[in-house]
């Protein structure tokens, strides 16, 4: 028994064809030898395996299409969203600019029309005319009452706009980490329930093979027993031919199972191999997602840093109208006077123009270094730096924390400002 261990369907019917000449003869053979297709069986078990793979493999593709779609959609709406606030914000300078120039002609041309007219009148019509005179102040006064108001709405609605758009801006980004957060967890499920699926898989043909090759051990005992029963009721001269039937049955069973493990053993290390490879496939494709994802909410930062400083540069500009405008000294109507009857008067001026932003001038080009060098820096980053003086790495590794936080305000809050300074010290040989 112990030459006979395991068996296969192909031995089966070899058995069967060559005692066929002991049945003819009037031997007890057991006739219900059953043959087992194994090979059909393991190509449907590896057709099934396939097909489930395939769906599998569909169902992420078609995951990664949804994602990337709903980013898509979500980049165009920011897009859609930042070109209409530029509009908005285009629309309202250029009402201010309009109205503006239309104070300062009105105003020219009435005071020239008085000028004309103050040289042309005699003496009794001047107090008319500082009536008129005070009477344009008032008008003055009043347009510049309007002005400050316009501006005060034009105030408010930016920093509506600005709160909106900062609102959106976050919206966006915490629905976009919940996207990732959702998709990664949906790959890391799939992926699971892919290798539960594999390991089921072999558990259940490393069953079936178990069955087989019980049935198989179980059929060649009693076949064995059916050949020792015939053996003893043969006559003398039948013996040496049944020891060689014998021992060419031994032979070829243990054969047949030997070639039968080797099978089994390549197969599990192949599926072992593509389940692997599988594996490794999501990893990567799991890392190239987070990566894009940590790629797209970088740029939201770097768009939300423009914004604000495009919005703090308005409203700097804006300041300064204001404090120019009440530091432009009113003059005070003047009594009129008979006795100087070529006096001028005193022209009213609209409010000069805003002088620009002064920017502290940057260093050489040989002293400046390119700050974006340093992971989480980008163009609005690096301009806030050397706004606040800091242009080369030295000067940024000698910085502190907070000395950062004071610099770039509210936008530190985005930034891993020790990794900042720990990478400008090595970039600057510290």
């Amino acid at each position: 028994m112990s030459a006979v261990g395991k068996g296969g369907s192909r031995s089966g019917r070899r058995l069967v064809g060559k005692f066929a000449p002991l049945q003819k003869q009037g031997a007890i053979v057991n006739k219900e030898v059953m043959t087992m297709p194994l090979s059909t069986d393991m190509r449907q078990l590896c057709r099934q395996f396939l097909d489930g793979y395939d769906s599998r493999l569909a169902a992420v593709a078609g995951i990664r299409t949804e994602t990337a779609q709903a980013l898509a959609d979500s980049n165009a709406a920011r897009q859609s969203m930042a070109a209409e606030q530029r509009e908005q914000m285009a629309e309202y300078r250029q009402q201010l600019a309009d109205h503006t120039e239309q104070m300062k002609e009105e105003t020219g041309v009435w005071l020239g029309e008085v000028e004309v007219a103050r040289q042309a009148v005699s003496v009794e019509q001047r107090q008319w005319l500082d009536e008129q005179r005070r009477q344009l102040g008032e008008n003055v006064a009043r347009l510049r009452g309007d002005a400050e108001a316009f501006l005060d709405q034009v105030d408010t609605a930016h920093q509506s706009m600005a709160a909106d758009l900062r609102q959106g801006l976050d919206e966006q980004r915490d629905n976009l980490r919940r996207e990732a957060e959702e998709f990664l967890a949906a790959v890391k499920a799939a992926h699971q329930a892919m290798a539960a699926d594999q390991r089921q898989g072999l558990a259940e043909y490393d069953r079936q093979l178990d069955e087989q090759d019980t049935r198989l051990r179980q059929e060649a005992e009693d076949f064995l027993a059916a050949v020792k029963a015939a053996r003893q009721s043969m006559a003398s001269e039948q013996w040496q031919k049944l020891d060689e039937h014998g021992d060419r049955l031994r032979r070829d069973t243990g054969t047949f199972l030997a070639d039968l493990q080797s099978a089994r053993r390549s197969m599990a290390a192949n599926q072992r191999q593509q389940l692997g490879e599988k594996m490794a496939q999501l990893d990567a494709e799991r890392t190239d997602m987070v990566a894009s994802v940590a790629a797209m909410r970088g740029n939201l930062i770097k768009d939300r840093d423009e914004a604000r400083r495009t919005w703090t540069s308005f409203g700097k500009l804006k300041q300064q109208r204001r404090t120019r405008t009440s530091q432009t000294p009113t003059a005070p109507p003047k009594a009129a006077e008979p006795s100087r009857p070529h006096a001028k008067l005193v022209p009213v001026t609209a409010p000069p123009a805003p002088a620009p932003v002064e920017v502290k001038a940057a260093p050489s080009a040989g002293a400046a270094d390119d700050l974006m060098a340093i992971r989480g820096i980008g163009p609005a980053m690096q301009s806030r730096l050397n706004k606040g003086g800091l242009h080369t790495y030295r000067q940024l590794a000698t910085t502190t924390p907070d000395e950062l936080h004071q610099i770039l305000g509210d936008v530190s809050r985005l930034a891993n400002l020790e990794e900042w300074i720990s990478e400008a010290r090595k970039l600057a040989g510290m």
